[in-house]
């Protein structure tokens, strides 16, 4: 649902009234089977985006059905990476309509096409895969095949000043249970989009979860590299591809080489292209879990000063020692030639200078040839460190509060809206059976009213209990970065101090810490 314009089609419905509820305000986008619609709702003062059946497939009821399935399947699937389903149903001129969560932001491709050729940070990326890994699992939980998955059906926006994955249409989704009931597809029906189709899908074989894990991994290759694994001028040329071509490893193509992406990333991203299916992982879980690892590398934020038994959280006078104040040998300190975008960039190997940073100055502490501004120092970084610890177990308890907050008002709001949708769908009947009783009608938009009214009042109550643990969560994340800055800051000083003051004779184990860190440096 991007927060975008586009050409309006001839059967445009601006200013229409949908279903007695739904105000169009204006159009979003036009697909193939259906236009886009920003809409605002009468009853829940809500702005949502109406997916609108084109009006030549009324009189297509495959492709009519298959717009109702897509309505029963995607409304029923719940999680914080998939776009909620609100409502469905029939408008006054017939045509089909879907309700979904209007999302401000702008799709997964338009972000790539910013990074090109410079490809968007790797924490980023990697926080982006976990989502939308995390989205899809859930929907092969609950049976659901998405069978589209492109960057252009992924959303990112923002929430509490945290980009938030949302991934769009499921419309093409096949629902993996009751299979030969409920799913229209025929068999040869070519569905998907060929940079992302899965082998066995440009053939149209039958298809499953490792369809998706394929589509996935070619999102995630594009995301690292900047570049689909498989290109192509013609659509014979791709799907050709598809079958015969093996993209190199990304880690190869990478505009910033080799050493830029995790070794375990790149081979979870090969193993999901793999051109058999049975050589990929079995479920998309699997590869949501490599790509946690890899995030929580770039993540840790750990304290190299605690947690080692050598800085055991020091008093001053034991730190000192005694031992006199040696001066630098290096006469006036240089400015320190580390680039502080090392710290967002890598912060894993920044963690692991600091690691060396510590080792270095304990050894110097026990040859007592360490500065005293170093052993100031270690103590304000175990104190800062210790304050980030204690607000980030403050802000894991607050975010854990709001998490339930949320959470249960989720769960009642989805119970209305999936009765609301069952209404709406009843009601698409009624109103198409010539039969019917009118009064049949009445009672039904009466009942979804009520209901309405219900959600309403869920999201009023919602929107209120959230006041509080919000401004405590986003106080407890201010907190938190400040600490952090700090910590920073100290890192830097402390690395400036023992550079700068690097003894002329030293003993061989200290001189191997000094040549430890610059390595770690480079």
């Amino acid at each position: 649902m991007m927060d975008a314009t586009s050409t309006m089609s001839n059967d445009s419905m601006l200013q229409d009234v949908v279903a007695g509820r739904f105000r169009i305000i204006e159009q979003l986008g036009e697909g193939t089977v259906g236009d886009i619609y920003l809409a605002e709702h009468r009853v829940l003062d809500r702005k949502y985006a109406l997916k609108v059946l084109k009006r030549r497939f009324l009189s297509n009821h495959t492709v009519a059905e298959r717009f109702r399935r897509e309505a029963l399947v995607a409304s029923r699937l719940e999680h914080p990476n998939i776009v909620e389903i609100s409502d469905f149903g029939r408008a006054d001129n017939g045509r089909l309509f879907l309700a979904m969560e209007y999302i401000r932001g702008e799709t997964l491709g338009e972000a790539i096409d910013e990074h090109v050729p410079g490809v968007m940070p790797m924490r980023r990326s990697l926080r982006i895969l976990a989502q939308v890994a995390a989205g899809v699992a859930a929907a092969h939980d609950a049976g659901v095949l998405h069978r589209d998955l492109k960057p252009d059906n992924i959303m990112l926006t923002m929430a509490r000043n945290v980009e938030l994955v949302k991934i769009l249409d499921f419309g093409l989704a096949k629902v993996m249970v009751d299979a030969e009931s409920l799913v229209l597809t025929k068999r040869g029906e070519l569905f998907g989009t060929p940079m992302y189709m899965s082998p066995e899908q440009a053939l149209g074989e039958e298809v499953d979860s490792r369809t998706d894990i394929y589509a996935f991994g070619a999102i995630a290759y594009e995301v690292c590299t900047g570049r689909p694994p498989l290109e192509g001028d013609r659509l014979d040329q791709l799907l050709i591809a598809t079958q015969t071509k093996i993209p190199p490893p990304p880690s190869s193509v990478h505009p910033l080489g080799p050493g830029a992406m995790p070794p375990e990333l790149d081979e979870i991203i090969g193993q999901c292209l793999a051109k058999d299916r049975d050589e990929r992982p079995l479920r998309i879980s699997e590869v949501g879990a490599v790509i946690e690892r890899c995030l929580a590398r770039y993540d840790s934020r750990t304290s190299p000063y605690l947690d080692t038994t050598e800085y055991d959280k020091m008093e001053m006078e034991e730190l000192v020692g005694g031992m006199a104040d040696p001066p630098c040998s290096g006469g006036a300190r240089d400015a320190s030639i580390v680039d502080a975008s090392i710290v967002e960039i890598d912060p894993w190997q920044w963690r692991e200078v600091c690691k060396s940073l510590v080792g270095l100055a304990h050894q110097l502490k026990t040859r007592q040839i360490c500065p005293l501004e170093v052993v100031s120092l270690l103590v304000s970084l175990g104190d800062i460190a210790d304050r980030a610890r204690t607000l980030a177990k403050a802000l894991d308890m607050a975010a854990g509060h709001l998490c339930a907050v949320e959470t249960a008002h989720r769960e009642k709001a989805a119970q209305l809206r999936h009765a609301v949708i069952d209404l709406s769908l009843e009601r698409g009947s009624v109103a198409e059976d010539q039969s019917a009783d009118p009064q049949l009608m009445v009672d039904l938009d009466f009942q979804i009213k009520e209901l309405e009214q219900r959600l309403a009042e869920v999201y009023r109550l919602d929107r209120e209990h959230r006041v509080e643990p919000e401004a405590e969560v986003a106080e407890l994340e201010t907190q938190l970065e400040v600490a952090r800055q700090q910590q920073n800051e100290l890192e830097f000083e402390l690395l400036d101090h023992l550079r700068a003051c690097r003894p002329a004779d030293v003993p061989p184990d200290i001189a191997a810490a000094y040549e430890e860190l610059e390595k770690l440096l480079r």
